[in-house]
């Protein structure tokens, strides 16, 4: 299993955790994402609370940590995959989760089927959802933002000829902050 960075709240940790598919001779795939968890665990006695089944992975998107917001767990994920050559790849689609913080049930999900290299944060009125995606031989990086009940896109912002990996949006009472792989920030 390989796990995202670690988000405590309220006397819990939460974190993603991701297990991998080993494929064999004849496959076309070294490793691939099998399958992924979402996770509550009591910070004073290691117990877990619940587990959360969800899409995806992104073995190295995984620095985007889950966030909690009153009773509600946000947290992204894409599939990965390490080819036959030893190529890696981040593959789509992209997910995002809202997940009832004291059941583990899911209270909606998003699926963007395009996207790849995902993170999220949230203020206290959206979740904002980034992702690349790759169209040809143009690349993309798309922010949405999502209202934290419903899940609906109220907004989507999107860039061309460049693309997000291993960015987390940041959000302060004004603006919604993200940067591109070369360094680019848009407000």
């Amino acid at each position: 299993a390989i796990s995202s960075p670690i988000t405590t709240s309220e006397g819990y940790l939460y974190f993603k955790t991701m297990f991998g598919l080993f494929g064999g001779d004849d496959d076309d795939f070294m490793f691939k994402t099998d399958s992924s968890l979402l996770v509550k665990m009591d910070a004073e006695n290691g117990d877990v609370d619940w587990e959360t089944d969800i899409e995806g992975g992104e073995y190295l998107g995984w620095a985007s940590p889950v966030t909690v917001f009153e009773d509600q767990v946000y947290t992204a994920s894409a599939g990965f995959n390490v080819n036959s050559e030893g190529g890696a790849s981040i593959t789509p689609p992209a997910y995002l989760y809202c997940i009832d913080s004291d059941s583990g049930s899911i209270v909606w999900d998003y699926t963007d089927n395009e996207g790849l290299g995902v993170s999220s944060c949230n203020d206290d009125e959206q979740v904002y959802f980034a992702r690349g995606r790759i169209e040809g031989n143009s690349a993309s990086l798309v922010i949405s933002a999502h209202d934290l009940d419903s899940g609906d896109e109220n907004w989507e912002f999107y860039q061309t000829n460049t693309l997000l990996f291993g960015s987390m949006p940041a959000v302060n009472d004004e603006y919604l902050f993200v940067q591109d792989r070369t360094g680019k920030l848009w407000a």
